[in-house]
């Protein structure tokens, strides 16, 4: 459902970024236990799609593979460029995925005939990766009817590398603009001004302002949790999290990977997916209880999307 509604936007720039900017303000975090009457409809509603989960073997609609560790950027809402945080899993900035894992992932999405969305960012700057490009281009051969998405700060993006990416299958290029005086959305535009690939591109100018999420605890730029929050979350039944080597991770919020679900390295994904640990963490999410595990427990993420 969720990935049927973003093709169907995917044209409709100026409707996608008033719905992305009004969720993240209203329904980024939640800073309390007693959710108010709208949130209470919207949860009622998303665990109803859940009943059947289970019984009826669904698989995720996104997957994001971290196949670069860094970003170029020190936002102070992200865990990003924070040493003292232990991200990663230890690893340095600059760790790759290796090809042979990337293949064998997008092998098998490949054999599922794997239609929703495929996200090369993940807790990073996608366009550090020099290998990119083929990146894109190896899931549009492999993947035809997947929906191929990177969202990017737009640093690194310049004329030659916006028309390879969609000469190579690229869906939807996400640019978030932090810049004072929007200068990489002056460049760019400039750039795709004249251009029919301009509606593979998403401008949005951002503000280091903005009242995001607690990262599960992982950025100490709000106050930590003094309790679990008791509200149910999406992630764990739409999207699977697969690091630069292999781990798969609970969600995008476990910057310091301590949440590890299966190593896509050996496993199979959807022996990953159904396995006991994601069992276990969705049964306790439908039924509002966040305290189970310590990534959970102390993310304020209202879990809506």
């Amino acid at each position: 459902m969720f990935n049927r509604m973003y093709r169907a936007t995917v044209g409709m720039k100026s409707l996608r970024r008033f719905i992305k900017k009004f969720l993240r303000k209203r329904y980024s975090s939640v800073n309390n236990n007693h959710p108010n009457l709208d949130l209470y409809i919207i949860y009622r509603f998303l665990m109803g799609l859940y009943e059947d989960f289970e019984a009826k073997r669904k698989i995720f609609d996104t997957i994001c593979i971290q196949t670069y560790v860094g970003c170029n950027y020190n936002c102070p809402f992200c865990p990003a460029n924070k040493p003292k945080l232990n991200l990663y899993g230890g690893a340095l900035q600059g760790a790759k995925m290796e090809m042979g894992l990337y293949k064998f992932i997008v092998g098998q999405l490949s054999e599922l005939k794997f239609r929703g969305r495929i996200s090369l960012a993940a807790m990073n700057e996608p366009l550090m990766d020099e290998r990119i490009v083929e990146l894109v281009s190896l899931i549009r051969k492999k993947c035809p009817l997947s929906f191929i998405f990177i969202q990017t700060n737009g640093s690194l993006l310049n004329k030659d590398l916006a028309i390879e990416l969609v000469k190579a299958g690229i869906d939807e290029i996400y640019v978030n603009d932090y810049t004072k005086n929007s200068v990489i959305l002056d460049r760019l535009l400039g750039i795709l001004s004249d251009r029919k690939d301009e509606r593979h591109f998403t401008f949005e100018k951002r503000s280091f302002k903005e009242k995001l999420s607690n990262r599960a605890g992982n950025i100490q730029l709000y106050d930590c949790l003094r309790e679990s929050i008791k509200l149910p979350c999406v992630k764990p039944f739409r999207q699977m999290f697969i690091t630069y080597n292999g781990q798969t991770i609970l969600c995008c919020q476990d910057w310091q990977f301590t949440q590890i679900m299966g190593d896509s390295s050996k496993e199979r994904l959807l022996d990953i997916w159904f396995n006991g640990n994601y069992r276990r963490i969705r049964q306790d999410l439908k039924d509002s209880n966040r305290a189970n595990n310590s990534l959970c427990a102390k993310c304020d993420f209202s879990g809506l999307w």
